[in-house]
């Protein structure tokens, strides 16, 4: 089904003004609203050009520029500057396409096309069918519409999307097929699509249906999974908790009551005191289509299983700008009678102040702590999807990084390292909204390739998921198995370990660092004693990170033999990231998964550089 916290982003993306849909602006106007679009963008995102270089971007903008030769509406100029923006390619470089006309349109009885998709391994399938046709069924393939392959299609519609990648645009795509094909084509009253199912690939007309026959028609299908945003804790057979957290947002009170914790907090303690009073052995997060929120909500729950102080990244690193300053000044000025001054808002306003526009710095995101007392310390496991987004993805990645957390499922289309921290302008005659992301967000472990979250065990989704859950079921399995432990599960855990022990590097935390060693580690760099105690092992960390105030980390490779973890990563020291050091850590393993003795082999002298 529909996700509706998608579907309000599209609803409420812009404010319905009806005059604004009439209002015609001169091609002089728009031309010098285009100007301002691209020069902000240029002046403000974290890096435009990271996906789409400036010679392509200023000639998409020179051939853009000359066709505004007409006076266009608000609704024109917002889809001619959104296909602009898209082509960064990058999910937060948008401006939020007129949904709202769509609504008001069918709101009015106007008609769509018929159908949702989902696309898996580049090939589509149709996930609800409301034609009426019985030659068409869920689940069949959609080869075509109108005359044109299935793929070109969809890359046309691509144009109207902001996403860092292909598979990001395919969950939109999965959402949206309908409204993007009323931008490309208007509005059709019938559509021609050839289908592929067991009789063969058959051609069909089908009309367009108004938003109340859909509606009537679904009522008369199989019941779907509707995994929803019901906050659920529960204890399954063999003493497994369920967790289903919900948004990381207060979406039961009003609307100014949004990032209001309490109701959050009430239900997450409660579940876990419930949870250790009834025995539980195990605990499954369940993350599918949750749409994520903000961290302090997070923070709540994973304190309660995490080990050591946790942040969502290793590295949060911002761009000053003109735009990005008044837009924080915005928030600032909306809380002005606030007495806090600690609030991310002041602290980024301090820090602009100390610079430039056009500098890059790192901003010092504060740890969270574990919880001092009654944590829950029995396995974790997470289970997500391709429609896990925003700070789900983060929490995903940070229960991955930190060791805390087996996660099952599938890739998520969200990016664990990302371009976020959106911020908007407004452009002056038109007054189209511009939103760009500010920050490069780089996920604990310090690994900053733009990828989804990826489980450490694979659970596929089937194409149409009726109300039987069967991937809970299969991740219950996993778990089930994952729990006696076997030698292929110790070794996952040690593999952890190291991960761990990357991310304290990277948030230069020395005591969570040697938090994974022995009282008697030993150190050895090429055959000789460096380090011998835990006690100098910790100094030795601690000097190392105020002499490199900047190092990064980034495992390459990782492979285990019998007891020991072999790992090949890069580090930076400068923060230079053209010029990483390749160094080799051979790791043995005591029995209760501890780091007994290191051998490291490096380029001669690296730290004393």
């Amino acid at each position: 089904m529909i996700n509706k916290f998608l579907i309000i982003l599209l609803i409420l993306a812009q404010p319905m003004c009806a005059r604004c849909a009439e209002q015609k602006f001169s091609p002089e106007l728009l031309k010098q609203d285009f100007k301002q679009l691209y020069e902000g963008l240029q002046s403000a995102q974290y890096n435009l050009y990271v996906n789409t270089s400036k010679t392509r971007f200023d000639r998409i903008y020179q051939e853009k520029t000359q066709k505004l030769s007409q006076a266009m509406s608000k609704d024109e100029a917002t889809v001619m500057f959104q296909k602009f923006a898209a082509q960064a390619h990058i999910a937060h470089t948008r401006v939020d396409l007129p949904s709202e006309t769509f609504s008001a349109f069918l709101e009015s009885g106007g008609h769509s096309f018929p159908m949702y998709i989902k696309i898996k391994n580049k090939k589509v399938y149709i996930t609800e069918n409301y034609t009426a046709i019985e030659g068409i069924a869920i689940g069949d393939q959609l080869l075509s519409i109108n005359g044109e392959k299935i793929n070109s299609v969809l890359d046309d519609l691509r144009l109207y999307l902001s996403a860092d990648s292909r598979v990001m645009s395919d969950g939109f795509l999965e959402f949206q097929l309908p409204y993007l094909l009323w931008l490309e084509y208007g509005a059709l009253d019938e559509y021609e699509v050839s289908v592929k199912s067991k009789q063969g690939i058959r051609n069909f007309k089908v009309s367009a249906q108004t938003r109340e026959n859909i509606s009537n028609m679904s009522k008369k299908q199989p019941a779907r999974l509707d995994l929803g945003w019901q906050r659920e804790a529960k204890m399954l057979p063999g003493q497994l908790a369920y967790l289903r957290p919900g948004p990381f947002f207060n979406f039961e009170g009003e609307a100014d009551e949004i990032w209001d914790r309490a109701s959050f907090i009430e239900f997450i303690d409660s579940a876990f005191t419930e949870f250790a009073a009834q025995g539980a052995q195990a605990l499954l997060i369940d993350l599918r289509d949750n749409p994520g929120g903000d961290n302090s909500f997070s923070d709540v729950m994973i304190s309660w299983f995490a080990d050591q102080p946790f942040r969502f990244a290793s590295r949060f690193s911002i761009k000053v700008s003109p735009e990005t300053t008044q837009s924080n000044q915005v928030r600032l000025d909306q809380n002005k009678n606030a007495v806090d001054t600690s609030d991310i808002s002041s602290q980024f306003a301090k820090a602009f102040a100390q610079r430039k526009p056009g500098d890059i710095f790192d901003f010092d995101i504060p740890m969270a702590e574990p919880r001092a007392s009654g944590r829950f310390e029995k396995p974790v496991f997470a289970l997500v999807n391709r429609h896990s987004y925003s700070n789900t993805v983060f929490v995903a990645a940070m229960l991955q990084d930190y060791g805390w957390a087996t996660i099952l499922g599938e890739e998520t289309r969200d990016l664990a390292t990302s371009y976020g921290a959106m911020e908007h302008f407004t452009l002056p005659h038109t007054g189209i909204r511009v939103g760009y992301p500010k920050a490069f967000i780089i996920r604990p472990s310090g690994d900053q390739t733009i990828r989804g979250v990826v489980p450490d065990v694979l659970i596929d989704t089937p194409i149409i998921e009726y109300e039987e859950d069967v991937v809970l079921k299969q991740a219950i399995d996993v778990l089930n198995k994952k729990l006696k432990l076997t030698k292929s599960d110790q070794s996952s855990i040690r593999k952890q370990v190291v991960k761990a022990m990357i991310a304290a590097v990277n948030q230069q935390d020395a005591k969570a660092y040697v938090s994974h060693f022995t009282e008697d580690v030993i150190v050895l760099v090429e055959g000789e004693i460096k380090v011998n105690g835990h006690q100098q092992l910790l100094d030795n960390r601690l000097q190392h990170f105020k002499k490199h105030p900047q190092v990064k980390a980034q495992i390459q490779h990782l492979a285990e033999i019998d007891d020991r973890v072999i790992m090949h990563d890069q580090v930076w020291l400068h923060g230079n990231k053209s010029s990483p050091a390749d160094i080799v850590e051979i790791m043995t393993f005591t029995a209760d998964n501890k780091i007994r003795e290191m051998h490291v082999i490096q380029p001669q002298n690296l730290f004393e550089q």
